[in-house]
């Protein structure tokens, strides 16, 4: 029974192997086609670009005195060009200068006019003014008028609380008159008194303070007054800078109205300029009109040796997006070398990739062949078999590991299962034979 079950795993695994093998070796051939394919197009390309560049060379110094000629000529035209459209610029800059002068003129009127009303409106309303912007400001700047607001709190609270204060001793004082008439007539008892009365009430500052922060109605007061300083002195900084720009206003309308007095003689002036450069503009167009027909025939001529140097250009630049081949000329290699070379040595490359894949595929389906036979045959043979079936397999595993057959994991799967099964049925068939 072991006998069988073991044969029965070799041959299964050898089956494998062999059918992994007719695949593996299937893509090989596949791959040294697709590889001879590509290798064939590639030296094609080269060979394509390699006559290109020839014939471009042949053709160069025709080239170059027909662009040295055409240079020439172009810089005369543009020359003559730039002469025209000077002129033009300088017409059209008349015009707008005359239009825009008309437009400027009007506007700066009306700005004029109108920064004028607006500074009589200040000057006569002066008061509604710093009103309305310190109410604006007030509006805008919430934070930072309720942080002047806590900030100068604390003294209002003291100036109640020394106010309260004063009253206390006041009443007390009184008070003290009335229950003590005789006393009062002296001037020093009183002043002891007196003295008495104030350290006794500056003694309860603090508890003064908390009882008048604990009462809403009095903090409310305070704060009142607080605010109406805060705002009062805000008012007064308003009031500075609402000054400040009404001397600013009468600066700049003096400046103003000298403005408009200077565009009104340069807009007589301009208008005198634009006759004159208007016959200059047509003798300019009639010389570049006969210029441009010579420069038309000579550029078609370029064009044609231009292409084929783009071609060219567009060819060395596919060659340098080949890693391989920007290395070697950046190394000083020419580029049309360095593709040839490349191209060797992606074939070396593969072949030996392919070979090896070759050999551990071919020592796998070898054998898996021994291991058929191994298992149909008898002692002693079959150990013979077997054992040779075990080395082969081990073999195709080394070769493959150092090929890095991981790539290929059909094969590296049948490979690994026919080792197994070969170990398996080495070591256990003369076991069960006997």
């Amino acid at each position: 029974m072991v006998k069988k079950v073991f044969s029965i795993v070799l041959i299964l695994a050898c089956l494998f192997m062999l059918v992994a093998g007719a695949f593996g070796i299937k893509d090989i051939l596949q791959e040294k086609s697709d590889s001879e394919k590509n290798k064939a197009e590639t030296l094609e390309k080269l060979d394509t670009l390699k006559a290109g560049v020839a014939e471009l060379e042949k053709n160069r110094a025709a080239y170059e005195e027909g662009l040295k000629a055409y240079e020439e000529g172009t810089a005369e035209y543009e020359q003559g060009q730039k002469d025209l459209e000077a002129g033009e610029a300088d017409y059209e800059a008349g015009k707008i200068k005359i239009a825009n002068g008309k437009v400027a003129l009007a506007a700066g009127q009306k700005e004029y006019d109108t920064s004028l009303a607006q500074y009589n409106y200040t000057v006569n309303n002066r008061d509604t003014v710093i009103d309305q912007k310190t109410e604006e400001y007030i509006n805008a700047n919430p934070a930072v008028v309720n942080g002047l607001i806590e900030k100068n709190l604390d003294t209002g609270v003291e100036t109640a609380v020394k106010q309260q204060s004063e009253a206390m001793v006041q009443q007390k004082l009184a008070e003290f008159k009335d229950a003590n008439p005789e006393a009062a007539k002296d001037e020093a008892t009183m002043k002891k008194v007196e003295a008495q009365i104030r350290a006794s009430v500056e003694a309860q500052h603090d508890a003064i303070k908390a009882g008048i922060m604990a009462n809403d109605e009095a903090m409310a007061k305070i704060r009142a007054g607080v605010e109406a300083q805060v705002k009062a002195g805000i008012r007064e900084q308003v009031a500075a800078q609402v000054d400040a720009g009404i001397a600013d206003a009468k600066v700049k309308l003096a400046a103003g109205k000298a403005k408009l007095d200077k565009s009104k003689a340069e807009l007589r002036a301009g208008e005198a300029a634009l006759a004159a450069a208007e016959k200059q503009l047509a003798e300019g167009k009639d010389k570049l009109s006969a210029a441009e027909d010579q420069l038309a025939d000579g550029k078609t001529q370029l064009e044609t040796f231009e292409a084929g140097q783009k071609q060219i250009d567009a060819g060395y630049a596919t060659l340098m997006e080949n890693e391989k081949i920007a290395a070697k000329v950046e190394n000083g290699m020419d580029a049309l070398d360095a593709g040839y070379a490349v191209v060797d040595e992606e074939t070396e490359i593969t072949t030996a990739d392919l070979v090896g894949r070759a050999v551990y595929i071919g020592l796998g389906m070898l054998g898996a062949l021994f291991g058929l036979i191994a298992a149909f045959v008898k002692l002693p043979k079959c150990k013979v078999f077997g054992a040779i079936a075990l080395v082969l397999a081990v073999a195709g595993n080394v070769v493959g590991l150092i090929r890095t057959y991981s790539e290929q994991q059909l094969p590296m799967i049948a490979l690994i299962v026919l080792a197994v099964a070969a170990i398996l049925f080495f070591f256990t068939r003369g076991k069960a034979e006997a």
